[in-house]
C-alpha cells in the first residue's frame, strides 16, 4: 500500500484498492453524525429498493441451491424484511443489540453479536448476504471466509458496497484536489460511529471474494440517490445546517437525472457462487 490523497488512507497501486485508518478513533475524530427516525426511514426506503433488486439479479443468475439466506449486518431488517416477502427462510446477525432488537420485534430470527463469531453456533445457509457492510469490516477477507464455511455447495452470495469508480466518489475527489475535503470524508463516513474502511474497485472485490473461495459471476450498479426520502437522509449528519442542507437537497435533486441514468453507479452488486 502506498499513502493516498489524504494522511488516513492508504492505496494498492496495483489493484486501486484503499484503505482508511477510520478505525483508529485518532483518525476518525469526534463522532458527528447522529441517525434520526425519520433519518433511517428514509435511509431504509432506498435501501429496500435496493434490495429488490439484488434478489431479482439473484434468481436471474445465481440462483441459490436452497431458500435459507443469512444476512450479515442486517441492521432492523430492510433487507430480510423483502426476502422474507419472497419466501426466503431468512436469520440474521447484527453487532448492535439494540437494532438486533428491533429486527427481533419485527418478527425476523437476529442474533446481536459481530462476525465472524467463534461461540456463534454454526447455522448453515444456501445464501449468505452483505449490504453495505464489508466495507465497514476491518478484516473482510474471514468475513468472507466463514461465509464460504456456513454456505451449503453451491451457495450464493450478496455482496453490495460502495464503488470506487462511483461519480460521487470521483467528484469527491476532484474535490479534494481543489481542498474541499466535506464530500471525501462524507464518502468515508469520517466522524460516524462506523466509518468506511475499505473502497473497492471491481477487479480487487473480485480477488477478494476469489481468494475466500467464491466464484463471481454477475456485477451490477444500484442506486446510490432516491429523491423520495432524500431531505429525511440528508439529515444523518448532525452537524449539517439548514441551508447547507438546502443546498445539498437542490444539487442532488438537480443532478438526480445524471446520476441515476448517466453516470457510473456509486454503489455495486456482485453475486458469487461457493465452489
Amino acid at each position: 500500500m502506498t499513502p493516498g490523497p489524504v494522511a488516513w488512507v492508504a492505496r494498492c497501486p496495483d489493484c486501486a484498492l484503499e484503505r482508511s485508518r477510520l478505525d483508529d478513533p485518532a483518525a476518525n475524530g469526534p463522532i458527528v453524525a447522529g441517525w434520526s427516525e425519520s433519518a433511517v426511514d428514509a435511509h431504509s426506503r432506498l435501501r429496500r429498493a435496493n434490495a429488490g433488486r439484488s434478489l431479482d439479479a439473484m434468481a436471474r443468475f445465481a440462483p441459490p441451491p436452497g431458500r435459507r439466506l443469512l444476512d450479515v449486518g442486517c441492521g432492523a431488517g430492510w433487507f430480510l424484511d423483502i426476502a422474507r416477502e419472497r419466501g426466503l427462510e431468512t436469520f440474521g446477525i447484527e453487532p448492535d443489540p439494540g437494532v438486533a432488537e428491533a429486527a427481533r420485534a419485527n418478527g425476523h430470527d437476529v442474533t446481536a453479536g459481530l462476525f465472524p463469531r467463534p461461540d456463534a453456533p454454526a447455522r448453515s445457509a444456501d445464501i449468505v448476504s452483505f449490504n453495505d457492510v464489508l466495507a465497514h469490516l476491518p478484516d473482510p477477507l474471514s468475513a468472507l471466509c466463514e461465509a464460504h464455511r456456513l454456505l451449503a455447495p453451491g451457495g450464493t452470495l450478496i455482496l453490495t458496497l460502495p464503488d470506487r469508480r462511483g461519480a460521487f466518489y470521483r467528484m469527491a475527489g476532484a474535490l479534494l484536489g481543489l481542498g474541499l475535503k466535506g464530500p471525501y470524508e462524507r464518502l468515508w463516513q469520517r466522524g460516524y460511529e462506523s466509518p468506511h474502511l475499505w473502497y473497492f474497485s471491481p477487479g480487487s472485490l473480485e480477488a477478494c471474494v476469489r481468494a475466500a473461495g467464491f466464484e463471481p459471476l454477475r456485477h451490477a450498479g444500484l442506486p446510490s440517490v432516491a429523491l423520495a426520502g432524500l431531505w429525511g437522509r440528508l439529515a444523518i449528519r448532525g452537524d449539517l445546517g439548514w441551508p447547507a442542507r438546502a443546498g445539498l437537497f437542490a444539487t442532488l435533486a438537480a443532478a438526480h437525472p445524471v446520476i441515476r441514468y448517466g453516470a457510473p453507479s456509486d454503489i455495486m452488486l456482485l453475486l458469487s457462487r461457493k465452489r
